[in-house]
């Protein structure tokens, strides 16, 4: 039986009618048999637990990925830092600059093969989020100049805001997901290098020994 329908079997009748009474005793006019309410109108008894969102205020940091679309380079980062992040201290999120587009499959082949599933990622607009949110923002594609005019608080201090330059597969793979492979290595080792970054500073930041740069109000493009 499925959990529904075991839940739905463990309903009480109303009443003191038991079912093995019932079947047992003389036949009752229509007037004495206890009204059962029908299986699919009973109340579930037991409660659908929500996933832990990926980022806001259940995290110590938060970070923000960012490409023009949400399409492949800013998931795959946001997939790495899901998958490499060791508890809940640090929340992640993506999304593209100009809209959000459906993410490419063959990003989500790419991914699927080091075992990490970014299929049911969702693909948002940057709009939809507030900066405030965030204390770290990375571009993916060198894509920091788009973020102006009421986007540029995304990279303003006291937000860290890194400029990564990483290739656009889309544009360069010849089909056989070798270029797709190589973004994907390198956006993994990028992420697992802020991620140390970020652990060492929530380090230092309870008291205790780490080695870091100061990161107080860090730009960089690399």
């Amino acid at each position: 039986r499925t959990r529904c329908e075991r839940a739905q079997r463990s309903q009480h009748v109303p009443g003191d009618f038991e079912l093995g009474d019932f079947c047992k005793s003389s036949p009752k006019r229509p007037s004495e048999i206890p009204e059962i309410t029908p299986v699919h109108h009973r109340p579930m008894t037991e409660s659908v637990s929500t996933p832990m969102p990926t980022h806001g205020g259940e995290y110590a940091v938060n970070v923000m990925f960012l490409c023009s679309h949400n399409s492949c380079r800013s998931q795959m980062a946001d997939g790495w830092m899901r998958a490499l992040r060791r508890d809940a201290r640090i929340g992640v999120a993506s999304a593209g600059i100009k809209s959000g587009r459906c993410i490419k499959p063959k990003a989500v082949k790419g991914m699927a093969e080091v075992g990490i599933d970014v299929s049911d990622h969702a693909s948002n607009s940057l709009r939809k989020f507030s900066a405030d949110a965030f204390d770290v923002c990375v571009t993916c594609c060198a894509c920091g100049g788009a973020l102006d005019g009421d986007l540029a608080e995304w990279k303003q201090p006291p937000r860290l805001f890194f400029d990564w330059c990483l290739d656009g597969p889309d544009a360069l793979d010849p089909g056989d997901l070798s270029v797709y492979r190589r973004v994907r290595d390198e956006t993994g080792e990028r992420v697992r290098e802020l991620l140390q970054l970020l652990e060492d500073e929530l380090l230092l930041a309870r008291g205790q020994t780490a080695v870091a740069p100061d990161a107080g109000s860090m730009s960089i493009d690399v």
